[in-house]
């Protein structure tokens, strides 16, 4: 599978992880929500700070 290849999956969410919930059922990877519940869009700055924080 291509999600097993990654070390780390990000998976940007605007609700409460029911993707990533999916994903790691489906795909059995270790997949890492990045939440926003506040009904606004993530900006690209958002998701840059939030990635090189998993990644460091």
């Amino acid at each position: 599978e291509i999600l097993q290849r990654y070390e780390q999956v990000l998976v940007p969410e605007m609700n409460l992880g029911q993707l990533t919930a999916l994903l790691r059922a489906e795909y059995l990877v270790d997949a890492r929500v990045i939440p926003k519940v506040m009904g606004q869009p993530f900006t690209a700055g958002e998701l840059v700070e939030k990635i090189r924080e998993a990644v460091q």
